[in-house]
């Protein structure tokens, strides 16, 4: 009778198991630490991950020496953040089947971009003669294009 149950017990796991593992086959993880300013890890700290794969999100927490793992996620693009950080430093990550993407953080500095945007406002002109003359002209038929830069013939 205990053989039988230890056969029984080792059938259900490898039931269990088997979904499991091919599963897992599929998926890749995300995992890194997260550093203070001084270059110590910091534990406790909230990490999410999200993307189109996990459009919730997923959290963890640092272990004691600072590190994370997200484990069983789908191939995609995903954005993980430190969610206790006033900065909110996210970085960017690629899961491939397989693999572990390493992203690690420091804590309390934020990547920002800066972008400046500097250009000429144009001059916009008013010419009703040219516009009527044209706008006959792409009503005969007799224009290349519909684009108002276009070559008409005359």
């Amino acid at each position: 009778m205990a053989v039988w149950n230890g056969l029984r017990a080792w059938v259900a796991a490898l039931v269990v198991a088997l979904p499991v593992a091919a599963w897992a086959a599929d998926t890749g993880t995300i995992s890194g630490t997260v550093f203070d300013r001084d270059g110590q890890p910091v534990s406790g700290a909230m990490v999410k991950a999200s993307g189109a794969n996990l459009p919730a999100g997923r959290t963890v927490v640092t272990g004691t020496n600072g590190t994370f793992k997200f484990e069983y996620l789908l191939p995609g693009e995903y954005d993980v953040a430190i969610e206790s950080d006033p900065g909110r430093a996210m970085r960017h990550a690629v899961v491939d089947v397989g693999k572990d993407t390493q992203v690690d953080f420091v804590a309390g500095l934020a990547v920002r971009r800066l972008v400046s945007v500097t250009g000429i406002r144009p001059v916009v002109t008013s010419n009703p003669r040219r516009s009527a003359s044209t706008s006959r002209r792409m009503h005969s038929g007799s224009c290349r294009s519909s684009a108002p830069t276009a070559a008409c013939s005359s």
